[in-house]
């Protein structure tokens, strides 16, 4: 740039002014692509602190709020009031939203509808970076902020979709296909993920999802206790059940002491197996009830169907059944119901 703008101080007729006109756009063009290149191929800094995702996402919007009211583009926003909180490195997340948003208005020449949904989600199924591995970016049972930003576009072909993130691979006939590798780099530093679906009305929908501030996790932290006898099963899920933030665990191999620990130890939710070295689980789910009736026990077992030995008595007393080997969407799925009960003090037992 430095010799074009020698040249520009000079002394040029018309045909040559136009001439460095182009040279200077293209010059600053290239500089755009080299920028938006290195930033999405390598991991911004972030400088993290604790934000909610709404304040990010009214910040973006705001600055695109001309365009979306000359395209016609109508926002619809359905956003959890109870947002919990996570770290964010508000000036990147921002250019990561504008990026992600402004690929959807893109979508809509014409006008059409920009749909926004944010909300805390329990992730109950593995997928795409969520497992019981130590690789795997979430943890099963884990809760995290999940927005999906959706429009009402043509949509884009499942074929190429998986290129979307890559730089320079755009399905616009204009631009240079570096928003969206530049959004998922910032979200990769955040912790996060993000996906490309396709939207409920047909159109495109990229979701983000990200983890919870750990103050946030461990505030609300719920003290487990697990009865089994069963070493690797109970190891894995204590594992589980930590990994995802959200439990502390406790576990005893003997029935008696699982008793004992529960009585004299403020726990949110005990969980027992049927069959047990010294007692059954019925016996432990009733010493249980009888001192602290409004404690959540669930009992798993092998047993659980009709011909099983666990008498209609024992399933009424018991906040939930599992079956082994226990799914993990299983568990999770009747942990949350057992803690909503007794939040709401509706207790198996009188």
């Amino acid at each position: 740039m430095q010799g074009v703008d020698y040249i520009r101080e000079t002394n040029l007729d018309p045909q040559q002014s136009e001439v460095i006109r182009m040279m200077t756009e293209g010059i600053r063009s290239i500089d755009q692509i080299i920028i938006g290149l290195l930033q999405a191929t390598a991991l911004p800094s972030v400088e993290l602190a604790l934000h909610s995702m709404r304040e990010a996402i009214e910040s973006a919007l705001q600055e695109l709020q001309e365009r979306l009211i000359v395209q016609h583009i109508e926002v619809v926003r359905q956003i959890d009031p109870n947002l919990p909180l996570v770290l964010l490195d508000r000036a990147r997340m921002k250019t990561a939203l504008v990026h992600v948003l402004q690929n959807a208005m893109q979508a809509m020449p014409d006008g059409g509808t920009l749909g926004i949904r944010c909300a805390p989600e329990r992730l109950l199924e593995p997928g795409s970076g969520v497992g019981i591995r130590t690789s795997d970016r979430f943890a099963i049972g884990q809760t995290i902020v999940r927005c999906a930003i959706s429009d009402t576009g043509p949509g884009i072909p499942e074929s190429q979709r998986a290129m979307l993130f890559e730089p320079f691979v755009t399905t616009k006939p204009s631009g240079w296909g570096l928003g969206l590798a530049v959004a998922r780099s910032i979200v990769k530093a955040h912790g996060g993920e993000i996906a490309i679906q396709t939207a409920e009305q047909g159109g495109t929908c990229a979701v983000l999802s990200f983890p919870l501030a750990p103050e946030a996790k461990t505030q609300n932290k719920k003290r487990v206790l697990l009865i089994d006898d069963d070493i690797a099963l109970s190891k894995m899920m204590q594992l589980n059940l930590e990994r995802c933030g959200e439990f502390e665990v406790t576990t005893v191999f003997l029935g008696n002491s699982g008793i004992e620990r529960a009585i004299a130890q403020d726990y949110d939710l005990v969980i027992t197996d049927f069959q047990l070295p010294d007692i059954n689980g019925d016996a432990v789910l009733s010493a249980i009830k009888a001192k602290k009736p409004k404690l959540p026990v669930l009992l798993f077992s092998i047993y659980h169907d009709l011909s099983a030995p666990i008498s209609p008595e024992m399933k009424a007393r018991a906040d939930g059944l599992l079956k082994k080997p226990i799914d993990h969407k299983q568990l999770y799925s009747a942990i949350e119901e057992a803690l909503k009960k007794a939040a709401r003090g509706d207790s198996s037992v009188e």
